[in-house]
């Protein structure tokens, strides 16, 4: 059977105005019957498709109805039916194409339930004229366009680079950090109102202005600590978490200074540094600059120290700042000041000088026979009068340190000067050495007590050792001692405190009270302590003790500063520093 569309074609309509016995509607009928041998095949599909033809009993029924009958299937097999000839006759009155036998109606057919499947809705297209949607597209990108220039543009010149070290851009906020660090550093208030106009001063060192002078600091230092990052990574050393540690003090510390105001922490950082600068730009910069300090005075010096012939040439070239004398001195005076008695001084002064027979070590027994009661007492002890490992910058009388640092001196060696009224001053020399006592590195922290009357600041008298305690009981090792300039930073800046370290404390240095306890034989690194003294008390902690006698260390010291500065020189050329004007408009 021939199958239509749902939209038949303008030979298929059927004209209403023509009667039902036209020609048209014969030859529609007859050009069905003449095809119906060739629609033996789909008769049978139909058939088995279970839809049987029947008459219709009435043709003027509603178009709704439906020339087919639903049947349900059973398991059995249906034997095929013969195919049946349609009875035409029924569609003689066909007025409107729902009447047309080629026009299927889809069958109501009953399924189950639990096999249906839903077909997927589908939402039919609504066409809509591009000009609708483009043109108001088309005015938002255009101010999307004037938004970026206006607004973005002028973050991208705030956020511009202030400075380029080899090529490298160092960050807007890095830089920021850098420059209001330095100064701080430099005892600037960064919040005073006077600042503005103190850094728009003329500077020193023939910069334009101060601004421009702390500026050049800072862009040195971020030079300095990406060369020596660079080097110390290239020697497989990194950030620790001692740094990162040293660092968060330093956070910790700013953190106080925000609670003390009642202020926002992310706040104060933006208001101290600059609106770019963050929490985490702190921690990476300084963590970064903390670890190039160690470096260099550490693995970097350890590489560029002097070798055993520098040392020793250097040491032949100065040795009177490498050397230490002992000598033993004897003054020799009476209560009257008469020529006669000065005389007689002078004359003992000279035998005692002839008896001992050029052997400084019988200066005291001699000596002793000219004098008498508790003078020839105290005389008679061994070495009584010898003052041993006296530095050359320590002889503040320049007769007698030319005469004790002579090269030509040997131990026995002895002259006589005088006082003030002409008595004998009998020295004879002791000995000559080389500086060999290892070098103690100490850390001393000062807590201060208030004195009014010579205006030092301080804490009142009852609060100094409490407050003393309290640090010392803080100390766990070399770290924490070093965050103490951080955590009382403003105690330090006022003078209430203060923290000093000696990487070269020898013996005699300090008070007696301080070598007593530095350089007793069992003290160890990480050993604390406390010492009260007049108006202040003082925390001690033992960094370290050198494995080099101190006159090594002191040789080295000069030689590896000059190897370090002629590393930074070299270095500086290969990493070049430029400033940015449109970055540091906004710093």
């Amino acid at each position: 059977m021939k199958k239509h569309s749902s939209h038949p074609s303008s030979n298929d309509k059927m004209n209403p105005s023509e009667p039902v016995g036209y020609d048209g509607d014969v030859d529609f009928v007859e050009d069905i019957d003449s095809k119906s041998d060739s629609s033996d095949e789909n008769a049978t599909a139909i058939a088995a498709d279970g839809l049987i033809p029947f008459e219709a009993e009435d043709t003027s029924e509603s178009v709704a109805s439906t020339p087919y009958r639903a049947i349900h299937f059973s398991d059995t097999e249906t034997p095929e039916p013969e195919p049946i000839p349609l009875p035409l006759h029924a569609f003689d009155g066909i007025q409107s194409i729902a009447d047309d036998p080629d026009f299927q109606v889809v069958p109501q057919v009953q399924v189950d339930g639990s096999t249906r499947v839903k077909s997927p809705r589908i939402r039919p297209n609504y066409w809509i004229k591009a000009k609708y949607f483009i043109i108001p597209l088309t005015i938002i990108a255009i101010m999307v366009l004037v938004y970026s220039v206006i607004k973005i543009g002028n973050i991208n010149e705030r956020l511009a680079s202030p400075l380029s070290i080899n090529g490298q851009s160092v960050s807007h906020s890095e830089f920021s950090f850098m420059y209001h660090f330095v100064l701080i550093e430099n005892g600037v208030d960064i919040h005073a109102a006077e600042t503005p106009a103190m850094l728009a001063a003329p500077g020193e060192a023939g910069f334009a202005t101060n601004r421009d002078f702390f500026i050049d600091i800072a862009a040195k230092e971020l030079q300095t600590i990406q060369i020596l990052y660079d080097d110390a990574t290239l020697h497989g050393f990194s950030i620790s978490d001692v740094h990162v540690k040293r660092a968060q003090a330093y956070v910790d510390w700013l953190a106080t200074k925000a609670d003390a105001i009642q202020v926002d922490f992310e706040t104060y950082i933006k208001g101290t540094f600059g609106q770019n600068v963050s929490r985490e730009t702190i921690i990476d910069t300084l963590s970064k600059r903390y670890f190039a300090e160690d470096y260099a005075a550490g693995p970097k010096l350890d590489e560029l120290k002097a070798s055993d012939d520098q040392a020793e040439e250097s040491y032949l070239t100065s040795r009177n700042q490498y050397d230490i004398v002992s000598y033993r001195v004897l003054r020799i005076v009476f209560e009257q000041k008469d020529q006669s008695f000065i005389s007689t001084a002078h004359l003992h002064a000279q035998e005692i000088i002839e008896k001992i027979e050029h052997d400084q070590s019988r200066f005291e027994i001699v000596a002793a026979d000219y004098f008498s009661g508790e003078a020839k007492e105290a005389l008679l002890k061994p070495d009584s009068t010898l003052i041993s490992n006296v530095r050359f910058n320590n002889i503040d009388n320049l007769e007698w340190r030319i005469w004790l640092y002579d090269t030509s001196r040997q131990p026995g060696d002895c002259t006589i000067f005088e006082d003030e009224y002409g008595f004998p001053i009998l020295v004879c020399f002791t000995a000559r050495n080389r500086q060999v006592e290892p070098l103690r590195n100490i850390r001393f922290f000062y807590v201060n007590q208030l004195v009014e009357e010579t205006f030092q600041q301080g804490l009142p008298a009852g609060e100094v050792i409490p407050m003393a305690q309290t640090i010392l009981d803080s100390i766990s090792d070399e770290t924490s001692v070093i965050n103490l300039e951080t955590t009382y930073a403003d105690e330090i800046q006022s003078g209430i405190m203060r923290a000093v370290q000696s990487g070269d404390t020898y013996r005699g240095k300090y008070d007696s009270d301080f070598d007593a306890w530095i350089f007793d034989p069992a003290r160890q690194p990480g050993d604390k302590t406390m010492i009260e003294l007049e108006n202040q008390v003082v925390i001690l902690f033992y960094s370290s003790v050198s494995t080099n006698p101190e006159w090594f260390d002191r040789v080295n010291s000069f030689i590896r500063m000059n190897n370090y500065q002629e590393f930074l020189l070299e270095k500086q050329n290969a990493y070049p520093i430029k400033l940015n004007p449109e970055g540091l408009k906004h710093i």
